[in-house]
């Protein structure tokens, strides 16, 4: 049995590592506060909504009309070369993502009132390898911690960081720095190379698991209870019902045949958590699992879709006094699923728990004209933990990469924000997919 126990005050490179593994603290609100937010390479003539740059895209390609960064720190010199501000955080916080597409010239990263860069070197091994680059120790740690073009390490912080490009404006410079950023009565320990050696233990337990949650992932409930269920067309069944204060912390589902593209789109699951009158989960299945269009066999700790077309959710669903799951038919055919679930004990606490949500929807026919098309309209205290999408791009026009599904640059406002916490530089660079 698991409940929501409250995080620790301070906050080391160690219990950040921990926090990457740790599924279950996604539903509880206890711990310390924090907001995240974006620093990025966005086009700086994206002022307002209301004013014609809004959707400017000269975002870090090199001699944008005005320099992708808070502030140029130094002019550039008779080389071109100058310094540029990415981010001046003045209160305690933590690096928590990396990411570019390319980018030329140097980083420095400094660190509270050091003034000693933790970092000094290639930018680019900055956004990707910089964890390699500093360590006391010759490990490759790309392998654990990097997504495609994005470094995921926590670097925290007591007071301040500060980082620095060093380059000549002309060059390529995509980059983000995602964040987080506490009260200043939060207690953080900075980071130091040497945590890669103290925390190793925990490197290695976040190593195995990213690498194969199947095998290394820990569960309270040692059983899978598994439930077959066949649903006539154009019709729904309930697949179970689970009464008492308890949490699911697996779930699976797999369609037969498994290859059918259409039925998990046309399977509709739907999760009722506490006797609520709309669901809290409502989405396609193949969708919720990440896996349209179709089965695309992937691995995270997450979601993960199998070859054989099993589908596994291991986020934490807890709930005060029931759960109903029940799945949909909207197709002229007969279905038959597979599911199984692991269902632990949950201490729920009134203003602290929290419901597991998932929402899907559909834009058709969208054309070429600028907009911004809202994903999500959420109230209340809560924490996001991921977005898909699929897209079908029905474009007729070849090209030598295929039909280009890419820019749009998100805009995540939280809480009071007056200009977006994150301003990216394309749906493609959110999801580190990059060109």
């Amino acid at each position: 049995m698991f409940g929501n126990v409250a995080l620790s005050q301070k906050i080391n490179t160690g219990t950040l590592l921990n926090e990457m593994i740790d599924l279950k603290r996604h539903v509880d609100l206890s711990g310390p506060d924090y907001k995240t937010i974006q620093f990025s390479s966005y086009d700086r003539r994206s002022t307002s909504i209301s004013e014609q740059g809004w959707f400017a895209n000269r975002d870090g390609s090199g001699n944008e009309p005005i320099p992708g960064f808070e502030e140029v720190v130094k002019e550039p010199d008779e080389n071109g070369i100058g310094i540029y501000l990415i981010c001046d955080i003045k209160e305690p916080g933590v690096i928590v993502r990396l990411w570019t597409a390319g980018i030329k010239g140097r980083i420095r990263i400094f660190l509270d009132d050091s003034i000693s860069p933790l970092y000094d070197g290639s930018a680019e091994n900055f956004f990707w390898r910089m964890i390699d680059e500093i360590s006391p120790r010759h490990i490759n740690y790309e392998n654990i911690f990097r997504q495609f073009d994005a470094l995921y390490f926590p670097i925290p912080f007591a007071r301040r960081c500060r980082i620095e490009w060093i380059g000549n404006i002309k060059d390529i410079h995509y980059y983000h720095v995602g964040a987080r950023i506490y009260s200043s009565d939060v207690i953080i320990e900075t980071f130091n190379p040497i945590d890669l050696i103290t925390y190793s233990d925990q490197i290695e337990k976040v190593k195995n698991i990213f690498l194969d949650p199947d095998k290394y992932w820990e569960y309270y409930d040692a059983n899978i209870n598994e439930i077959k269920l066949e649903i006539p067309p154009n019709s729904k069944k309930e697949l179970v019902k689970i009464k008492g204060a308890r949490a699911i912390e697996y779930f699976s589902l797999k369609l037969e045949p498994s290859d059918q593209e259409f039925l998990l789109r046309q399977a509709i699951l739907k999760v009722y958590f506490d006797d609520a009158s709309v669901p809290q989960i409502q989405s396609p299945i193949g969708d919720f699992f990440g896996s349209s269009p179709g089965i695309n066999p992937y691995r995270s700790l997450s979601f993960s879709v199998l070859p054989d077309g099993t589908m596994i959710c291991r986020f934490v669903m807890p709930f005060k006094r029931s759960a109903r799951i029940e799945i949909e038919n909207q197709s002229d055919s007969n279905i038959h699923l597979t599911a199984g679930l692991r269902v632990s004990g949950y201490e729920w606490k009134d203003g602290e728990s929290m419901h597991f949500h998932a929402r899907w929807r559909i834009n058709d026919n969208l054309n070429t004209t600028p907009k911004d098309i809202p994903f999500l309209l959420a109230f209340g205290q809560g924490r996001i933990v991921g977005t898909s999408v699929s897209l079908y791009n029905s474009c007729n026009t070849p090209t030598s990469y295929g039909n280009w599904w890419g820019e749009g640059d998100e805009k995540i406002y939280v809480d009071n924000d007056s200009f977006p916490s994150f301003f990216g530089t394309g749906s493609e660079d959110y999801f580190n997919y990059s060109w």
